[in-house]
Formats: C-alpha cells, structure tokens, sequence
C-alpha cells in the first residue's frame, strides 16, 4: 500500500508490469518498442529505423507517432529521430 512502511514481495516480471501498462499500446507499437528496446538510447534517424526494421512507411509511421504520444518515444524534429 502507497505510504505504508512495509515492503511486499513481487517478482521482477510483477514489478515490470507495475511499471509499465503495455495494455493500451497496439501491436505495432508493440512491436517496434521491442525492436527499440534492444538499440541504443541515442537519437536515431527514421530512415535508419525503416533500414533496420525492414517495414513499410505506412507500417512505421503511425506506430511511432502513436508511442511518442503516449511518452514511450522522443521525437526529434529537427533531424528526424526518434529516442526511446
């Protein structure tokens, strides 16, 4: 309980899940942040991402603009990157 001075016991996966509601995200976006994941935590360019990623415009697009709505994602105007 929130403000409690007791700890409770939770596995890593609880906590992770805790922390981070995948519920609301689509598959795609599913599936990007976990291709993101596993590159660095650095501005890359969106044509790297397409190059890397081998998928479609309109398969890249929407899902990276829908995580960086909901915060998963930076977007970088002026160079076109994204930053998990």
């Amino acid at each position: 309980m929130y403000g409690s001075d007791t700890l409770r016991e939770a596995t890593p996966a609880e906590i992770i899940d805790a922390m981070y509601d995948l519920a609301q995200l689509n598959e795609q976006e599913r599936y990007l942040l976990s291709n993101l994941s596993v590159l660095p935590a650095e501005n890359i360019p969106y044509t790297l991402l397409n190059t890397l990623l081998e998928v479609d415009d309109d398969r890249l697009e929407t899902p990276l603009g829908g995580l960086e709505e909901k915060g998963w994602l930076e977007y970088r105007k002026d160079d076109n990157s994204f930053k998990i």
